[in-house]
């Protein structure tokens, strides 16, 4: 063995004798208070029916107590003693009778205190004054842990009515005890202490349990140590006579053996969880089996009483510790991974359930065993040695919640890891967000200097198209103006001085629409009144090209600026073009809203259009409406005027993103 196993095997056995010796200090302290100290014993003093003062008789038969003589009378009746145990007795069923004579018993307040009796009836001096399972007799009932007590007068004759079954008569030496009332409510208290703690303890784990299985319904191991712990406190609550002093418990009693198979399925599905089905599948198969036990107990407990007593006697105890044995070395072969420092407690708590069922078998098949007990350890024998079934449920409930305890720390180490391995995974990624961050900004550092470069190239296009657009139509005007003034020269003086003043307005007019055109970069366009600012350029063309301009407007919707700028620029380049390359002197436009279109129609009488390289002017216009979600077309026309129309139509607002 390793030093590292030997120093687990150490600590583990530290932790063994530490548990132990806390368990076995908590009994002996528990003893001294319930006991009132170590040194005496305070055991109930009271009268069975073997004692003389009591004179008990019995009489298999049937009697009527009213009758006068009856209850007084010789004939049938014997001595009690004689008859218990008896072949007579034992093969008797029917109505037996059993009648105690007392006087001077040395008690303040005697009671009569009857226990184990399935069926029966008493009468004081002839009086019936108690009754119990007579009218109606239920066999489902357990009278072992009842507690009522009949008062007696000083003196006087107590008769009981009993019915023997099959198996004879049923009544004991102890069935039957006469006791001071303080003493017998002394003994009751002292002797269900250890119930009645157990019971509050158990009741504690379980709504602990199932209130933490509510809360995460994921994990059922809750569930299962919840329902454990539930089987044995229901076993510690009904087994109570403190209990059954305010209720009459004896019907749910009867159920009591139903506990330990119940608590022991729920006890193999938390191994069955927590471990896996274990080697050869025995795990899951003993549940299953005490599952099937279960069931077939309930249901004889109703069908049939004896069977119902075989399935959960001496015979369950004896399967009990055939299957913790194999459930305990199913799970030590198993291959599967567990969780640290739960096998160790688990095999401890089936060490210690087998050892105290094998005490109490042993204790219940060999008397002589039980008597050397009492005259040694009397405290251990009655304040325990009955309640071992409930304290090797109770240190087996232990030793499984420190498996459910290790097995939630074992989870909380691992989350723990997990929790640090996703912090460092959050680091790093904050790293990579970070530099990725940092690439992003330098990207878009550079993305924002190539789109101001390229910003400030369409500017520069911008005032060079709005220039050529202003000074083209100007000095189309002017050239038209001097020519004339040149051929007039020699003929006509006057008028040849008025095309020259005309056309030096018209380049004085240029520069003044190119400076306008450079504070128009500046203004809101979009606050302009469109139709008069084309009018106005039509007026202009006319009175210096002397052209003439037909116009029919429709009133417009609102417009952005940039379609109006549009409209006004196309409007203007549509005209020079006409005079320039078509030899124009007669228009006609047209500015139609047409739903959710505008259309532009511009008709000359020049040349007709054939085939038009796209100047400067025509590629600038053609831009701007395909920015704009429009179109432009430019052919010959015959409808209107003989020569060509330039057409556009583009959309009254810019569509909607979807």
């Amino acid at each position: 063995m390793s030093s590292t196993r030997r120093r687990q095997a150490g600590r583990l056995l530290l932790q063994y004798c530490l548990f132990l010796t806390l368990i076995g200090v908590s009994f002996v302290l528990l003893t001294a208070l319930i006991n009132g100290g170590l040194k005496t014993p305070h055991f109930p003093q009271g009268l069975d029916m073997a004692d003389d003062k009591l004179h008990a008789q019995i009489r298999l038969g049937d009697l009527n107590p009213a009758v006068p003589g009856n209850a007084e009378g010789r004939a049938g009746w014997e001595e009690l003693a004689s008859v218990l145990g008896s072949s007579a007795a034992d093969r008797y069923e029917g109505v037996y009778w059993v009648r105690m004579t007392y006087r001077d018993l040395d008690m303040h307040s005697p009671r009569v205190w009857i226990r184990g009796v399935p069926q029966y009836e008493v009468y004081v001096n002839g009086t019936s004054v108690l009754a119990f399972n007579n009218e109606r007799p239920n066999p489902r009932v357990s009278t072992f842990t009842q507690f009522r007590l009949v008062p007696l007068p000083p003196e006087g004759t107590i008769l009981f009515r009993f019915v023997a079954g099959k198996d004879g008569v049923g009544v004991h030496i102890n069935s039957v005890m006469i006791a001071d009332a303080d003493d017998a409510y002394a003994h009751i208290l002292r002797q269900n202490a250890v119930k009645i703690i157990l019971g509050v303890v158990f009741a504690f784990m379980a709504a602990v349990s199932l209130f933490a299985y509510l809360t995460n319904r994921r994990n059922p191991l809750f569930l299962y140590f919840g329902l454990l712990s539930l089987g044995q406190g229901f076993g510690c609550f009904v087994r109570s006579e403190a209990l059954n002093y305010y209720v009459d418990a004896s019907a749910v009693s009867y159920y009591y053996p139903l506990a330990w198979p119940f608590s022991m399925v729920a006890y193999l599905a938390f191994l069955e969880r927590l471990y896996g089905a274990g080697y050869l599948s025995i795990v899951r198969r003993a549940r299953q089996l005490m599952l099937a036990c279960f069931l077939v107990s309930a249901a004889f407990s109703w069908a049939n009483q004896e069977a119902y007593d075989w399935l959960t006697g001496p015979n369950f105890q004896f399967l009990l510790v055939l299957v913790l044995a194999g459930v305990s070395f199913s799970i030590l072969r198993s291959k599967r991974e567990k969780p640290e420092g739960t096998i160790e407690w688990m095999l401890l708590g089936n060490g210690i359930i087998f050892l105290l069922w094998i005490q109490r078998w042993l204790l219940s098949h060999f008397y002589a065993l039980q008597e050397w007990i009492f005259e040694r350890f009397p405290l251990y024998s009655f304040y325990w040695q009955p309640n071992i079934g409930y304290i090797a449920g109770f240190i087996f409930a232990l030793c499984t919640a420190r498996v459910l305890a290790s097995y939630l720390g074992d989870m909380q180490k691992q989350l723990a890891k997990l929790n640090e391995g996703l912090e460092e995974q959050v680091k790093e990624r904050t790293a990579d967000l970070e530099r990725m961050h940092l690439q992003l900004q330098e990207s878009m550092r550079e993305k924002f200097e190539a789109l101001g470069e390229v910003a400030l190239l369409e500017e520069r296009n911008r005032i060079s198209h709005e220039i050529h657009d202003i000074l083209g139509h100007k000095l189309i005007g002017t050239i038209i103006q001097m020519e004339a003034a040149r051929r007039l020269m020699d003929k006509d003086m006057e008028t040849a001085q008025a095309k020259l003043d005309s056309a030096l307005e018209s380049v004085r007019k240029g520069l003044s629409d190119v400076r306008t055109a450079v504070r128009l970069m500046k203004d809101d366009f979009a606050n302009r009144d469109l139709v008069a600012y084309l009018n106005e350029l039509m007026d202009d063309t006319e009175k210096m090209t002397g052209v003439t301009i037909e116009r029919s407007m429709t009133p417009l919707p609102p417009l952005d600026a940039m379609r109006k700028k549009t409209i006004y620029h196309a409007l203007q380049e549509g005209i020079t073009n006409g005079i320039k390359h078509g030899g124009c002197r007669q228009f006609h436009f047209s500015l139609q809203a047409e739903g959710e279109w505008l259309t532009f129609l511009l008709y000359n009488d020049g040349v007709p259009v054939a085939s038009v390289p796209r100047g400067f002017g025509l590629s600038s216009m053609h831009d701007r409406i395909r920015r704009l979600g429009g179109s432009v077309e430019l052919s010959p026309s015959e409808d209107v005027l003989p020569g060509s129309v330039l057409k556009i139509r583009m959309p009254i607002r810019e569509p909607e993103a979807s």
